[in-house]
């Protein structure tokens, strides 16, 4: 069995992941440690992965990303307000897409497994939301 997710989805929880694998897991839980670094790994490629796409995307569009501003390609010029539309409408259709699916191996954790090691975690309600993908039996 597998998790499967939209990049959306994995793209809205990214830092509430990386946030959870940051965190020491309860002693004796090295396994669980071990199947979360495995879905952060994923989870990076398909982030990197996505990041160089909507580059690309950008650049189709005559922008360019720079850090977190998004800006016309050619020096002097100003982003147009449906050259930005444009470049949102792309990747809003990219990031929704069936196709750009994020497939992690393995088990996905049950209710049981998470009930164990979530007490000794630092996990807020917000970042438990994000994350229910991660337990698909609590949905």
């Amino acid at each position: 069995m597998s998790i499967s997710i939209s990049l959306k989805e994995l793209n809205q929880s990214y830092q509430e992941l990386k946030r959870l694998c940051e965190q020491d897991m309860p002693k004796g839980k090295g396994q669980t440690a071990r199947r979360l670094s495995r879905i952060k790994r994923t989870a990076d490629t398909a982030i990197e992965n996505w990041n160089d796409d909507q580059k690309k995307i950008a650049r189709a569009h005559g922008l360019i990303i720079s850090g977190v501003q998004v800006r016309a390609l050619k020096e002097g010029e100003l982003v147009t307000p449906e050259q930005f539309e444009a470049f949102e409408l792309e990747c809003r259709g990219v990031l929704e897409s069936p196709e750009e699916a994020v497939t992690f191996r393995g088990e996905p954790f049950t209710d049981a497994e998470w009930s164990e090691i979530e007490p000794a975690l630092n996990i807020s309600p917000e970042m438990l939301n994000r994350l229910v993908w991660l337990i698909p039996d609590s949905e």
